[in-house]
């Protein structure tokens, strides 16, 4: 999760919901000027962008945004799932292709990744959408998409979910960091 993600849930909800409200806004104004991929991958994008809209205006009531946002990305088909993240990724400047599908081999999009103006990285992406209050991703999981990003030329991995990663995993993932 980026800092702003986690300074998001650390806040208090109230002032949560006004900073969310205040993102959606500028991102709104500030879009994109088009999204990578054929017109079906820009119309799951739309279903995922339009739940969660009415997420947030659903945010009120006895659930926390937190919990109204988690369980509309958990209510969104895993196609509009994974193309809702890819697209995420491409706003902050990743070059992604989807990749997804049966025999995808674990990888949901590869690309490139800027890491300052003049060096970039290859990069594999994996989503995951795993119940948050259910079963952790575990480190094979984490390994075995490694390999295959690997495999496919990648340099680095990006494991999106919306669940947890048990310790183990989180290891796995800091030592092949560490030797890269």
């Amino acid at each position: 999760m980026t800092d702003l993600g986690q300074e998001l849930l650390s806040v208090a909800e109230s002032e949560g919901q006004e900073r969310v409200r205040r993102l959606d806004r500028e991102f709104r104004r500030n879009r994109l000027r088009k999204v990578a991929g054929p017109i079906q991958a820009a119309d799951r994008v739309a279903e995922a962008e339009e739940e969660l809209l009415t997420a947030a205006e659903e945010m009120t009531g006895q659930r926390t945004w937190r919990d109204a946002l988690l369980a509309r990305l958990h209510r969104l088909s895993s196609d509009s799932f994974e193309e809702f993240v890819l697209y995420l990724l491409r706003l902050y400047g990743l070059e992604l292709e989807r990749v997804g599908g049966s025999g995808d081999e674990g990888i949901d999009g590869i690309g490139i990744a800027p890491i300052s103006a003049v060096l970039s990285s290859r990069v594999a992406v994996q989503v995951k959408r795993y119940d948050p209050h259910g079963k952790p991703v575990g480190r094979e999981v984490v390994a075995l998409f490694q390999r295959d990003a690997h495999t496919k030329g990648a340099e680095r991995t990006i494991l999106v979910t919306l669940g947890k990663f048990s310790e183990p995993a989180r290891r796995a993932a800091i030592a092949v960091q560490a030797h890269s």
